[in-house]
C-alpha cells in the first residue's frame, strides 16, 4: 500500500529565512535514476528531497531557517527531517507534489511543530 503525502506550502511568520535549496525530480539530469548529484540551486536541483533536507541540516546557521523548494512531481521516497527547516511545495500546484512511501506498511506519524 502506498501513502501518500501531499506538501503544501505554509507562510510561516516571523522568522528569518536562511539559504534556499531546490529539488526537482523532473529535472533533465535527474532522468538517470536519480544518480545526478546538483548543488541544490534551482538552476541545478537536487532529485531526491531527502538530498535537500540533508543539505539544509547540514548547512544550518544562525541567518535564519533554511528552506527546501520541491517542486511538482511524484518523489517515491522515505523522508527524515531531524532539523529546523521549512519545506515547501510547488506555490503554483502545491497539491501536485506527492510523496509516496512504497514498501511502508504503517501509517506515518509526525509532529508539525
Amino acid at each position: 500500500m502506498n501513502y501518500i503525502l501531499y506538501i503544501l506550502s505554509i507562510l510561516i511568520s516571523g522568522h528569518i529565512y536562511g539559504a534556499e535549496f531546490y529539488v526537482d525530480n523532473e529535472h533533465l539530469q535527474c532522468s538517470n535514476n536519480n544518480e545526478y548529484t546538483g548543488d541544490g540551486t534551482e538552476e541545478s536541483p537536487f532529485c531526491t528531497i531527502q538530498k535537500g533536507i540533508d543539505k539544509a541540516g547540514f548547512e544550518a546557521s544562525e541567518e535564519g531557517i533554511n528552506t527546501v523548494h520541491v517542486s511538482s512531481g511524484t518523489y517515491n521516497e522515505i523522508i527524515i527531517i531531524e532539523d529546523d527547516l521549512i519545506l515547501l511545495g510547488d506555490a503554483n500546484n502545491p497539491k501536485e507534489v506527492i510523496i509516496t512511501a512504497q514498501g511502508v506498511d504503517r501509517d506515518a506519524q509526525g509532529e508539525i511543530r
